[in-house]
């Protein structure tokens, strides 16, 4: 029995050795103490090895689940601090990108309304120079003419300015546009006066009626006499024409209309075309003994489409006016630029230039009916043949006469019909009966769409993606019945050279274009594209 219980006490040693449990002196006492222990023993150390397994493994999951815990909480707080840092980066960089942004605005909208109030500012002053320029100029004049009056015992208090010994050109050489007003009809006009075109004496005669003359202009190539007259606040323009008709039955009377350039419309074209490429037919001959008239804005003769053009310039605008160029270069250059890479219509020609336009009282290029009754008097007395005016407003009876004069003496108009629409009204001078009237086509002989259309449409002619001169020295490709106007003039300046008078020239002219509409005369192409003399047109 002993040596049962010693083999048992080893084993139960052996077995807390094997646990890992701490062996005490009563532990091992026990294990001798009875024999009835075995059991007991055996229960104990069960207990006990549960007891310890429970809480390894009690300590191996809070082990893990903390780390669990730990990692996952790790995991949020790192979102969560990213998306904190990403939003407040966000944050900074839309806050910096808007300061940058709101700054470079402020910045261009402080440029803009500082170059808007310095152009202001420099058109006020200009504005109050001009005034001052031409207050000075017309007290000079208003002083001379007391001076007469008090000698001359006819004045009776009315302005002088007709006696014979009066210089009619030095007063006219000052036309004051005091404002513009409009007419029944909505059209621009010049204020508070009125427009005679008559004899000498038919003017003598209105004076002595009490009319006011403002300024008197011998017209010597049209053998007539263009004056200004104040407008009496009691008569409107019918009763003046009426009771001016009754006192001068051959005076022609009317405002004092406004003019416009007619604007051409800036492409980006695939394909440019030079003047001489669309018309080439023109450009092969010597055309040192043809002569050309331009009433437009002024030209930028260094231009280097137009340093070889040989030109005579005048201007017919108020004294000390601003003027303009860009027009009138686009238009010259199509008639007689040339360079190594560009060719206009009539290189060589000789062009007589009467500048009309000027900046008026609303800051816009006009120009007025005396300008252009005196531009093309001076055309006249230059025996010039054909005259290219690509500018367009409102019928008027002065400025009429003036070209029906022009016509019998040898100088013809050509004007363009104008790029207010198909169904806008007609525009003058291209709608007057003795102008020649041109619209514009594509170089497949497609209308251009904004072209006026009407009975006042003669011819057609290329006018659609037409590349000209354009600023001081650029170029531009553009289209409108503007540069459609001038392909008629060199056509008429080199065919009615041989064919003559005017109307029998233009007849032939009318027989030889290419119809491109409905068969005959149509309101939207004419007769059709006007074609050189020299060449026949397809059947």
């Amino acid at each position: 029995m002993k040596q049962l219980l010693a083999a048992t006490g080893y084993v139960l040693i052996a077995l807390y050795s094997l646990a890992g449990l701490p062996l005490g002196a009563g532990t091992v006492m026990s294990a001798w103490a009875s024999p009835d222990t075995e059991e007991q023993v055996e229960s104990e150390v069960e207990d006990e090895v549960e007891d310890q397994v429970e809480d390894e493994v009690e300590d191996q999951v809070e082990d893990e689940v903390e780390d669990q815990v730990e990692d996952q909480v790790e995991d949020e707080v790192e979102d969560e601090v990213e998306s904190d840092v990403e939003d407040e980066v966000e944050d900074e960089v839309e806050s910096e990108v808007e300061d940058e942004v709101e700054d470079e605005v402020d910045s261009a909208l402080e440029d803009e309304v500082e170059d808007e109030v310095e152009s202001d500012a420099e058109e006020d002053l200009e504005h109050k120079i001009e005034a001052g320029i031409e207050s000075g100029i017309q007290q000079r004049l208003d002083d001379d003419v007391a001076e007469e009056a008090d000698a001359n015992p006819r004045a009776d208090g009315r302005r002088a300015g007709m006696d014979s010994g009066r210089s009619i050109a030095a007063e006219a050489a000052v036309e004051r546009l005091t404002g513009l007003d409009a007419d029944e009809e909505g059209n621009e006009i010049a204020m508070g006066e009125w427009l005679v075109i008559a004899s000498r004496e038919d003017i003598e005669a209105l004076e002595s009626l009490g009319y006011l003359t403002r300024s008197v202009e011998s017209l010597a190539g049209l053998d007539r006499v263009l004056a200004r007259l104040e407008a009496p606040q009691s008569f409107d323009i019918d009763d003046a024409r009426a009771a001016i008709r009754r006192a001068a039955p051959d005076a022609g009377v009317d405002y004092n209309h406004v003019y416009r350039p007619e604007a051409k419309a800036p492409l980006h074209a695939v394909s440019a075309n030079a003047p001489g490429e669309l018309m080439p037919s023109l450009t092969s001959g010597d055309n040192a003994s043809i002569t050309i008239g331009l009433i437009d804005t002024g030209v930028v003769p260094d231009h280097p489409a137009l340093r070889g053009a040989r030109m005579q310039h005048a201007e017919f605008v108020p004294p000390e006016s601003r003027q303009t160029s860009r027009h009138g270069t686009s238009v010259l250059s199509i008639l007689v630029g040339q360079t190594s890479d560009y060719r206009g219509l009539l290189p060589g020609a000789q062009v007589y230039v009467g500048a009309v336009f000027f900046i008026g009282p609303d800051g816009r290029e006009i120009a007025t009916t005396t300008g252009l009754v005196r531009a093309l008097d001076w055309m006249t007395q230059h025996h010039v043949p054909v005259v290219n005016m690509s500018l367009a407003g409102p019928r008027n009876g002065i400025l009429e006469a003036a070209i029906d004069r022009s016509f019998d003496v040898g100088t013809v108009v050509v004007a363009a019909v104008g790029n207010r629409g198909p169904t806008a009204p007609p525009l003058y001078p291209a709608a007057c009966e003795n102008v020649v009237a041109v619209t514009a086509v594509s170089r497949s002989n497609r209308i251009y769409r904004l072209a006026n259309r009407g009975a006042q449409v003669d011819f057609a002619a290329p006018g659609v993606d037409v590349r000209h001169a354009d600023g001081a020295s650029g170029y531009r490709t553009s289209s409108g019945t503007s540069l459609a106007a001038p392909f008629v003039t060199a056509v008429i300046a080199t065919s009615c050279t041989r064919v003559r008078p005017y109307a029998a020239c233009l007849a032939a002219l009318q027989r030889n274009a290419e119809d491109a509409g409905a068969t005959g005369f149509d309101p939207v192409f004419g007769y059709g594209v006007i074609r050189p003399l020299s060449i026949s047109a397809p059947p």
